[in-house]
């Protein structure tokens, strides 16, 4: 799509100055309808392309780390050194996805204090 909107800006040069913006209008049509309509749906799309993703990310890598940790404590049952790294790596990947809970619970508290409806974290 922006390679179809690029390509013809390209050969505006050669036309004559009150074309040029007839062109343009025809042109560039589609991006004048891509603003939200309103304030509902920006927040809903900023949530959903943006923030929804990364707390997906986060609560992924906390897991991880969760799992690493236990992985450390099993493994290493002689060695206590290992099994404490292990611990450790248990409790912060648990407060890692409990912070992500919160986040969630959070961001679903705001969005009902600014009334965007139909919440879907």
């Amino acid at each position: 799509m922006v390679l179809v909107q690029v390509v013809p800006c390209l050969f505006l040069g050669f036309l004559k100055s009150k074309h040029k913006m007839k062109y343009l209008d025809l042109l560039f049509v589609n991006i004048a309808y891509a603003a939200p309509a309103d304030l509902n749906t920006l927040v809903k799309n900023i949530e959903v392309n943006i923030i929804n993703p990364i707390i997906g990310v986060f609560f992924a890598l906390a897991l991880i780390i969760f799992l690493w940790g236990v992985t450390r404590f099993l493994m290493n049952a002689d060695n206590d050194t290992e099994r404490e790294q292990g611990k450790n790596h248990m409790i912060w990947g648990l407060v890692g996805m409990f912070i992500m809970v919160s986040v969630i619970g959070i961001i679903k508290i705001i969005m009902s204090i600014i009334g965007v409806d139909d919440i879907k974290i």
